[in-house]
């Protein structure tokens, strides 16, 4: 079982890398301009003068690339440097983040804090409940593996 959370969550994780990976380089796609990926992606009104720069949207998107990396470590599906005890911790932590992240979206800070459209309509009905079902995945996971 904690094979395919860890399977699920990387299998989720690793194209959305990917995507930051190439908005990083400076692509907008599949959005059409700089204008609309902010607003879909980002949602606050700084961003649409001030986006993020490449190396900045690089950053997460490797953040997020590890966070695809820990849960497949865990279960034992990728070698990994780190005992099962720190994985573990790591992958909790992880499940936090994610947990706090998703239950943000749904606060008035949240809402208030990127409210552009259509980010928050996409933040509320589909980013916050996959990012809190990635939060519960990774708890699960992290409660029921002891390491690979």
């Amino acid at each position: 079982m904690t094979d395919v959370i860890a399977l699920v969550v990387a299998g989720i994780l690793i194209p959305i890398s990917a995507l930051h990976f190439i908005w990083a380089t400076g692509r907008t796609w599949p959005m059409r301009d700089q204008e609309a990926l902010a607003r879909t992606v980002i949602g606050s009104k700084r961003s649409l003068t001030h986006p993020p720069t490449g190396l900045v949207t690089a950053c997460v998107a490797l953040l997020i690339l590890v966070a695809a990396g820990l849960p497949r470590c865990l279960a034992g599906l990728v070698a990994s440097p780190l005992p099962p005890l720190a994985l573990r911790g790591r992958v909790a932590l992880q499940a936090l983040v994610f947990l706090a992240r998703g239950l943000v979206g749904y606060s008035a800070w949240g809402r208030q804090a990127a409210p552009l459209e259509p980010f928050r309509t996409y933040n509320l009905r589909f980013f916050n409940p996959l990012i809190l079902a990635l939060g519960l995945l990774c708890g699960l996971l992290a409660a029921l593996e002891t390491g690979g």
